[in-house]
This record gives structure tokens, C-alpha cells and sequence, in this order.
């Protein structure tokens, strides 16, 4: 599920409309439809951070959705790479190991 598929989603389960986020959020109702069905890609890492919060949603997910790493996480990359590998790594040694 993509940001635009997964704000719409997280949206209508919590009956908030496309206004309410357009006006919170202080971009058009044009501009939010057109990332909710697909034809924008997902928005800036700010605007994600409103929308999820105004919505009600887990930022984390909404950076997921957006395939990107939330922004108190890319200054930490290195960090986060290496962690990401230490565990793979891990899981690849017990599934040897049965």
C-alpha cells in the first residue's frame, strides 16, 4: 500500500474528510485527491508528518508507505543500516542452524 493508498484508508476508517486535512494542512483538496488516488507521488516529509498526525495514523507507517526512512532516522543511517544488517544477519544464522 502506498502513502496516498494508506492516508485515504486511515482517513475514511476514521471519517475525517479530505477538507479537514486540506484545511489543516493548509494544501487543497485537489492536491490531497490527487496523492490519495496515485497521480502525485507522496508529499514532502513535513506535509506526511501533518497528515498522519491530523488523521490519527503511526507517522512511522506513513513514512513506510512513502518508502522512506522518517526524518529523525536519516540522520542516524548508518546506525540504522547497521542494525538492520546485525539482525538479518542473526536470522540468517539461526534459520541455518535450525
Amino acid at each position: 500500500m502506498n502513502f496516498g493508498e494508506l492516508m485515504r484508508h486511515e482517513r475514511e476508517k476514521r471519517r475525517i474528510s479530505i477538507e479537514c486535512v486540506s484545511h489543516a494542512t493548509k494544501k487543497s483538496v485537489a492536491y490531497w485527491s490527487m496523492i490519495e488516488r496515485g497521480i502525485k507521488p507522496a508529499p514532502s516529509d513535513e506535509l506526511i508528518s501533518e497528515a498522519a498526525k491530523v488523521i490519527g495514523f503511526d507517522v512511522d507507517a506513513a513514512f513506510v508507505a512513502a518508502g522512506r526512512l522518517p526524518p529523525d532516522m536519516k540522520a542516524k543511517i548508518g546506525d540504522v543500516v547497521a542494525l538492520f544488517r546485525s539482525q538479518m544477519g542473526a536470522q540468517a544464522a539461526q534459520a541455518m542452524c535450525g
